[in-house]
């Protein structure tokens, strides 16, 4: 059985709550919407108590100084017509200027207009006309006539009941007292009083301010009781939620208990179920291991069972034998067989494998091509826990290749990369070998020190891929100036080294001197340009000037350098004096 982290983590209950615990979260929550519903009450009936309160302290008198306002409004609209009406034929307003026509019209206009008291005054305050008639012909005396209206403007004050008026009269209904002056040509003529009584409009009108009150009243009760039913229900949906609550933590207690013992016996089981399948991946990690390991190594491996089918093989099998995986697994490891052996052989190499437990050795294979190879084949036995035989597993490489590849190995670390002349190591120990067999032999050695002239110049002129060229041109040029048995080799930069054996005295040494310059003589070409080079060489013998190998080298330096010093392009043989120079 496989172990899944997601499927498991289903298994796996939350931490049970305390039954205590549970008690106490449920009533903290029932108390919590009960504080709510109460807030939402006391802000209902709050919102419905503040209302009438509200209508009563703000609009009423709001709507009592509308009132008022409009009607001093209309008490100046009053005055003024009364006021246009007045003919004055560009003379102040009097006594006998007044007709009957007049009195007439004003008397039917105070009618009209519903006047509690009307006035009407010459420019020096006498009343020329009275809706009082006592009180025409007597004289008004206050200051406010003469500073206000007499002055062309309009005055108007509301006079409330058993309050005094302008004129010091207490009033005993609600009126609004106002005087308009009457103007002709910029002129006072005269002026309008008229008291206009508003007791009976807010009477007219009262009658909407006690609708309004019963209204909000009603509304409010309305209201009051739609608040009380909303708690009533709220209440009772309350109760039922709390029972329902009640029921399911009974059920939901039940539900933990269940599922805590489910738990446990999961959890003991999903713990057995980890153990084993993190066994089952460290198995299978290892098994991966071993084959990125098989497939990963330069040899070919082949395992079989004991009566010798193929079970498996890695990548370099493949790649020797030419053979797949899946041609190769089934099959026999006789589908390599080249018959270039007898029976006795195979015969000898199970024998050592059954009382060994292994054999090796070399053996003839036959790739899937035909084609026949050498090869070193190392079998090994393979036994179970119980000590028994139960596979065979066999590595192998290539004889050929592995001889290739130590080939490579040799060339690189003993051939210059560039010239693919010998270096430096190889070539002390071709000296080495060299001076051992001509001192057995009694034979002569010469050494050369070659250094080419200016080569800086065309390297740094040119640039380095045309030095490259050069140098390759030059290690060529000398390949070709030695026998096969001599030996030229590259020390670095531009310094080349020759070793010349059997040499039989100084003019065969002379002779290959002046072949170098000559075929040095002749200019490489590379991508049209023509370069031509010089060299210094240096020559030391032996055994004349040194029977050592490192001593040769020096001695050859030191001769090149007294090339140099002597004009360059030319060869020097090595003196004694050469060092000391």
């Amino acid at each position: 059985m496989e172990f899944c982290p997601a499927r498991d983590r289903a298994f796996v209950s939350p931490e049970p709550v305390r039954p205590g615990v549970e008690k106490l979260f449920f009533r903290d929550t029932l108390i919590v919407r009960l504080n709510i519903l109460t807030g939402a009450l006391v802000v209902s009936l709050s919102v419905v108590l503040i209302l009438p309160v509200a209508s009563f302290f703000f609009f009423v008198p709001a709507y009592h100084g509308m009132l008022t306002n409009i009607t001093e409004e209309e008490s100046l609209r009053v005055a003024s017509h009364l006021a246009a009406s007045i003919t004055t034929n560009g003379s102040p307003i009097h006594r006998q200027s007044l007709r009957a026509s007049d009195h007439q019209e004003i008397s039917a206009l105070v009618k009209h207009f519903k006047l509690s008291k009307l006035r009407l005054f010459s420019d020096t305050g006498e009343i020329v006309f009275s809706t009082e008639s006592e009180e025409i012909g007597s004289r008004i005396n206050q200051d406010y006539f003469y500073e206000v209206v007499a002055r062309g403007k309009a005055l108007s004050k509301t006079v409330r009941k058993d309050s005094p008026s302008l004129e010091g009269q207490v009033q005993s209904v609600d009126v609004v007292e106002t005087y308009v002056p009457i103007m002709e040509q910029g002129r006072f003529m005269g002026a309008f009083e008229i008291y206009y009584m508003i007791t009976e409009r807010k009477e007219e009108y009262d009658w909407v301010i006690s609708r309004y009150l019963y209204t909000v009243f009603v509304a409010t009760l309305i209201l009051l009781a739609a608040v009380l039913l909303t708690a009533y229900k709220a209440k009772q949906y309350l109760s039922r939620r709390y029972r329902a609550e009640q029921e399911l933590r009974a059920a939901h207690a039940e539900l933990e208990s269940r599922v805590r013992q489910r738990t446990a016996e999961l959890k003991e089981s999903n713990e057995s179920l980890r153990q084993e399948n993190e066994m089952r991946r460290s198995f299978e990690a290892e098994v991966e291991l071993a084959a990125e390991v098989i497939d990963s190594v330069i040899e070919g491996i082949c395992v079989t069972d004991t009566s010798g089918t193929i079970e498996r093989v890695n990548r370099r099998f493949t790649e020797i034998t030419g053979y797949t995986a899946k041609e190769a697994v089934g099959d026999n490891p006789r589908i390599l067989k080249s018959d270039r052996h007898d029976p006795e052989f195979y015969e000898k190499m199970w024998r050592s494998l059954i009382q060994t437990g292994r054999w090796q050795g070399e053996i003839w294979n036959r790739r899937k091509n035909g084609e026949v190879y050498r090869e070193w084949l190392s079998i090994s036995s393979i036994r179970n826990s119980d000590r028994q035989v139960s596979h065979y597993v066999g590595v192998f490489y290539e004889v050929r290749q592995l001889l290739e590849k130590q080939e490579q190995l040799s060339r690189k670390a003993y051939h210059d990369t560039l010239t693919k002349l010998a270096n430096r190591e190889l070539f002390f120990e071709r000296l080495e070998e060299a001076l051992v067999r001509a001192g057995r032999l009694g034979r002569k050695l010469a050494v050369f020190f070659v250094d080419l002239d200016d080569f800086k110049t065309i390297n740094d002129s040119l640039g380095h891929q045309y030095g490259d060229v050069l140098l390759k041109g030059i290690a060529e040029r000398l390949l070709f100036c030695c026998r096969e048995e001599d030996t030229v080799a590259r020390f670095g930069g531009d310094e080349f080294v020759m070793l010349l054996t059997n040499v039989t005295d100084r003019q065969d040494v002379v002779g290959v001197a002046k072949r170098i310059f000559s075929h040095l003589a002749v200019p490489i070409v590379y991508q049209e340009k023509e370069m031509a080079i010089k060299a210094s060489v240096g020559i030391a013998l032996f055994p004349e000037d040194d029977s050592d190998a490192a001593g040769l080298v020096n001695k050859a330096d030191a001769a090149m350098y007294q090339t140099k010093k002597q004009g360059k392009n030319s060869y020097h043989f090595w003196r004694a004096d050469d060092d000391a120079a």
